[in-house]
């Protein structure tokens, strides 16, 4: 901020002193940013892009997801950001108020043979075909609930160029202690993405009613397991929209 000071002497001849004030101004730096863990079921690389303030201690806070590229990794970020700390912005020696810090978390996958394996890729809207269910992997689990034998999932998510299923909603569930092992075998499917001008595309919009079904045991005393099976296009329609 510059103030001037200007005066005009009888005679005609002016003269102008000019007093420079600048605030010293230092923005904050950051002491510790450890990096976001690698969510479990992720089966890409992928980022986030997150905003948050620095109160006048140096702590992030009001931590905004501005994108991602799976929202598997929207929880492990927020949780990263929340432990780090900064030496807070000074303005002429005092600690202020920091808004809008910008930050990237990068998550990167590979392989057994060290291959990073790539992020998804934003969906592709001119895409307009669905992709193909090429495998699933059952994963059976215990029986959760000795009151029924059948229980139900709703799932919304979308696909990416490689064929995983990618931003994943599980909701709706029968029982609540099911949504981790619907998400965990939703991730585990694998399709034939949709090509598009003859490149793999990501594609989204896909829906499912994940049902788990009781699992026979022999022999008094063994343990009950239930079988996660992909529901019809009907039992979507009938149980998830209503409930919806």
């Amino acid at each position: 901020m510059h103030i001037f000071y200007k005066t005009a002497c009888l005679i005609g001849l002016v003269t102008t002193l000019v007093t420079s004030v600048q605030a010293q101004t230092v923005d904050a730096e950051p002491i510790t940013r450890n990096p976001g863990l690698m969510p479990k079921w992720a089966t890409l690389s992928g980022h986030c892009i997150l905003k948050f303030d620095l109160n006048k201690a140096g702590t992030p806070i009001n931590i905004r997801i501005s994108s991602c590229t799976d929202n598997i990794f929207e929880k492990p970020s927020r949780e990263a950001v929340t432990k780090w700390s900064y030496a807070p912005k000074t303005v002429d020696g005092k600690a202020v108020f920091r808004p809008n810090v910008e930050t990237k978390i990068i998550y990167k996958l590979s392989t057994k043979k060290g291959t990073i394996l790539p992020e998804a890729e934003a969906v592709n809207k001119a895409a307009d075909s669905k992709a193909v269910l090429r495998t699933k992997i059952p994963a059976k689990i215990k029986l959760l609930s000795k009151k029924t034998s059948t229980a139900n999932c709703c799932a919304a998510y979308d696909i990416s160029q490689e064929g995983t299923t990618f931003n994943v909603d599980i909701h709706s569930c029968t029982n609540g202690a099911q949504t981790e092992e619907a998400e965990r075998f939703l991730r585990r499917l694998r399709y034939y993405p949709v090509k598009y001008e003859g490149k793999p595309a990501s594609t989204g919009g896909y829906d499912m009613v994940i049902r788990y079904v009781e699992l026979k045991q022999l022999g008094d005393g063994a343990d009950k397991w239930q079988i996660p099976t992909i529901g019809e296009t009907r039992d979507y329609n009938q149980i998830c929209r209503l409930i919806s």
